[in-house]
């Protein structure tokens, strides 16, 4: 048998690969990218470590590494490229898998849903995050597109409505996303792991009383010792790998929507806090996450036959007891039951009978509207029930339109309402008859949800406080639901009307109507630490320069963080030419051909920059390039920057100050501590772009953050956040 030793080489392979040779300081994500030879996975992968396009295929595949930020903190990224099917170690290896296609290859489309069915085979599908991503590069006149978006979209369905991209490796459209996008993935995954470990684990037999708490349930077969011993189940901790919170959960009796006979089942029934409600055949089942069907609850409605809706609460609120009174209000169950005298005979009487309109309407307003219409007559007399029967029975009628019919009028009664039936029917040969509201309160334990399509799940609870505490929970969980979507549909709304409005100020700056470069009308691209707009073809030979000379993002495809904006307004095409091509020498805008050399002219070797301008005869005779740059952040010389920025290296742009100001208002050690000082945001950004030092302490020891949070600039913070710098307090730092 020599697999074992196979995998082990492989994983010794990869664990020492000198692509991946590194300090471990930092934690590591692992991404997994699946493609046929024709999927363009390798120059996807190229593209995104080099910054170039390679229209090469890899054989053998490949392993690469790079240093990622995701949520202001390091990881080291780490790709296994690989060009055959996923074998076991593969597939325990990653964090999550990139899948690719061509979009003018219907092979490799055929082959993404080959690898993906190889993969579920050595590991649940739950537990990996996946991306799918269909490659442009080989689009042409000759090479036309053959996979619609519609056929793409409905792949990311197939495969677990994962997230879905269009890229082009050729001028970098949505490179970088995609691999951000796995690298965010697997940090959330990592922390809700982290926090699922810390929550108790899942006993295998929680136990299940009449005043159960929301988390209990009774599992046949299990050893009990008594009413002492039973546990209550911690909600929180009830929870299942990789899944969504479970609120509450229990054995539930449902009954079968498609067989004839419409027989009870008994189902494990999870409520989670994303808003949704699963059942299981099992226990096992749940705990394997197989054999799921899920009811989302953004979208129905919960009944109880013979009762009004109950109200919804908020979560965590007071739990109400029978129909919506709450319980201290009303006297205890057992007072009730011996104070109601024997009066009226029950009306189901034998499974499966009807029960007239007008028969309801007195069930109703025995059990509900008693209470609520008349709360001082808390125990009637057998005089006032009956004449309240006949003022009621108009307005139960009436009520009777928004309230589901009793379990027993679709001709199948459950196990638990068969076995009150025979007790009760034992229990009045004894006693004589009970109150008729009692009598239908203690049998339907039952409650319906319904959908806003029709659909309905017929549910049965073990007693009445279970079935009321589980109708409660999925009330508060529907309100929250419609919340969370009227909430997210503002949030929606609001940030896409702000960022159209900030996109149209990027739009409306000097000079950026045409193309910083080659003057192309309407440029829909950005260079961010430019401050300028490209074309979609110049664009990509930006790309090229590395994000050292510029950093490329799109108007139209990409997000607009407030600092970004503020960035692109403040500068704009006219001021960022009139330092970048102050001097061309006679040149004209280049032609189509002759964009990549003008460009590279441009910023790579900077051939048309303005020159920096003379030392004033009366300043200081200190003309260092870090002691300019202090000079154009405090005096918020936003365009003398930008010339410097252009003449300088990062060795010029973090040499430390000496010491200068006043004890009591000390100089910036750098042009970074100045502009967090002044809470410049524009300038603090330009700055960590062109490689400023954020971690770089002032003699007192101070970071730009401490600046930044003294001064209360907190764009300007996050700013360092998201570049390394550490996340310290003032008075950790004031020493």
């Amino acid at each position: 048998m020599m697999i074992p030793s196979v995998h082990f080489s492989q994983t010794a392979a990869c664990a020492n690969s000198q692509e991946w040779t590194l300090s471990r300081s930092i934690p590591e994500l692992r991404v997994g990218v699946l493609g046929s030879l024709r999927s363009g996975r390798s120059a996807l992968i190229n593209r995104y470590i080099t910054g170039s396009y390679l229209p090469l295929e890899k054989i053998e595949g490949g392993r690469y590494k790079k240093e990622v930020l995701v949520d202001g903190q390091s990881h080291l990224l780490l790709i296994r490229e690989e060009a055959v099917t996923p074998d076991a170690q593969f597939s325990n290896w990653v964090d999550a898998v990139v899948l690719v296609f061509s979009l003018e290859n219907e092979a490799s489309f055929q082959d993404v849903y080959q690898l993906y069915s190889q993969l579920n085979t050595h590991r649940s599908r739950a537990d990996i995050p996946l991306v799918v991503v269909g490659t442009q590069d080989k689009i042409s006149s000759t090479n036309p597109r053959v996979i619609e978006d519609m056929r793409a979209r409905q792949l990311c369905v197939d495969v677990r409505h994962c997230v879905f991209y269009e890229t082009c490796a050729t001028y970098g459209l949505n490179v970088d996303r995609v691999f951000q996008e796995a690298a965010q993935k697997i940090v959330a995954q990592k922390k809700q792991s982290a926090f699922l470990a810390s929550c108790k684990s899942l006993p295998n037999s929680p136990s299940h009383s009449g005043g159960s708490t929301s988390g209990s349930a009774s599992f046949p077969g299990q050893n009990r010792r008594g009413s002492g011993s039973e546990k209550n189940v911690d909600p929180k901790g009830d929870v299942g790998s990789g899944r969504a919170i479970a609120i509450k959960q229990s054995i539930l009796s449902k009954r079968s929507g498609s067989s004839l006979n419409k027989e009870w089942k008994k189902k494990y029934v999870t409520l989670s806090n994303n808003g949704s409600l699963v059942y299981h055949p099992s226990h096992n089942d749940y705990i394997q996450n197989s054999h799921a069907k899920e009811i989302d609850l953004l979208r129905v409605t919960v009944k109880v036959p013979g009762k009004r809706p109950p109200r919804a609460v908020p979560p965590y609120g007071p739990s109400p007891g029978l129909n919506g009174v709450a319980k201290d209000a009303a006297p205890t169950e057992s007072a009730s039951a011996s104070l109601s005298p024997p009066s009226l005979v029950p009306v189901e009487e034998q499974p499966g009978a009807l029960s007239s309109p007008r028969d309801r309407g007195v069930k109703l307003c025995q059990c509900g509207l008693w209470s609520m219409i008349v709360p001082e007559l808390q125990v009637p007399s057998t005089h006032n029930k009956q004449c309240f029967i006949h003022l009621c029975t108009p307005m139960s009628d009436a009520i009777e339109g928004a309230t589901s019919p009793p379990f027993g009028k679709d001709g199948q009664s459950s196990p638990m309402m068969d076995k009150r039936k025979k007790t009760r029917k034992k229990s009045m040969n004894q006693k004589g008859d009970t109150a008729i509201g009692q009598a239908e309160d203690e049998e339907n334990t039952g409650f319906i949800i319904v959908s806003s399509t029709g659909q309905t799940w017929h549910f049965e609870a073990q007693s009445l406080e279970d079935r009321d505490a589980w109708v409660t929970a999925i009330e508060s969980q529907i309100l929250a639901s419609l919340q969370s979507c009227e909430s997210l549909r503002n949030k929606a709304r609001r940030s896409s009307q702000s960022e159209a409005v900030a996109i149209q100020a990027i739009r409306n700056a000097k000079g950026n109507s045409f193309c910083v470069d080659c003057e192309a009308p309407n440029p829909t691209w950005a260079s961010l630490n430019l401050g300028a707009l490209i074309c979609i073809e110049c664009s990509g030979i930006h790309r090229n320069l590395g994000t050292h000379l510029s950093r490329v993002r799109s108007l139209d495809l990409d997000d607009w963080p407030r600092e970004l904006t503020q960035v692109l307004t403040a500068i704009g095409n006219h001021l960022a030419n009139s330092i970048w091509e102050c001097h061309t020498q006679g040149r004209h805008k280049p032609t189509p051909n002759e964009r990549e050399s003008w460009i590279r002219a441009k910023y790579e070797q900077r051939v048309f920059v303005a020159p920096l301008p003379a030392p004033s005869p009366t300043g200081p005779g200190d003309t260092a390039m870090s002691v300019c740059l202090l000079s154009a952040v405090t005096e918020r010389d936003l365009p003398r920057l930008l010339l410097l920025l252009a003449h300088s290296n990062k060795e010029q742009i973090n040499t430390a100050l000496a010491n200068g100001g006043t004890p009591s208002q000390p100089q910036p050690h750098t042009s970074l501590h100045a502009a967090c000082q002044l809470g410049d945001v524009v300038m603090t950004q330009l700055l960590v772009w062109y490689g400023s030092d954020v971690k770089a302490r002032d003699p007192q020891g101070r970071t730009a953050m401490t600046m930044a949070r003294k001064t209360g600039s907190k764009e300007c913070a996050d700013i360092l956040l998201q570049h390394g710098c550490p996340n310290e307090s003032n008075s950790s730092n004031e020493r």
